[in-house]
């Protein structure tokens, strides 16, 4: 629960660097994710979400559920800023795709592995 609370808030921290650094702060930053089912791994989002914590930091979250195949064209696409499908960025990665995989934890504690451009 720990790890993926960090993960949650690391993304939060990120992408409010991010947005100051743009000059844009103040602007409501929009980032789309997926994951790749609606399980309890991802309960710290959902409340996130829910309570409006992502909001309270100028983010508006949207977390949509994509298979690992869609989810990786959709990232390369750039309609997505992060995906929870690693396994298939990876795979995307290594036929040259510009891809990020980070945290690949998969089987190690509560760890999600993302993947981002």
């Amino acid at each position: 629960m720990f790890t993926s609370r960090f993960l949650a808030l690391a993304l939060i921290g990120f992408v409010s660097v991010a947005t100051a650094i743009d000059g844009v702060a103040g602007a409501e930053e929009k980032v789309r994710f997926s994951v790749a089912a609606v399980t309890g791994s991802y309960m710290d989002e959902f409340v996130a979400i829910e309570k409006g914590y992502h909001r309270d930091e100028g983010l508006s979250v949207e977390m949509i559920r994509a298979g690992g195949g869609i989810a990786t064209q959709a990232l390369i696409a750039g309609d997505l800023h992060f995906s929870t499908s690693a396994g298939s960025a990876l795979s995307a990665m290594l036929r040259g795709a510009e891809v990020k995989v980070i945290v690949p934890a998969i089987n190690y504690g509560r760890a999600s592995p993302r993947s981002e451009l």
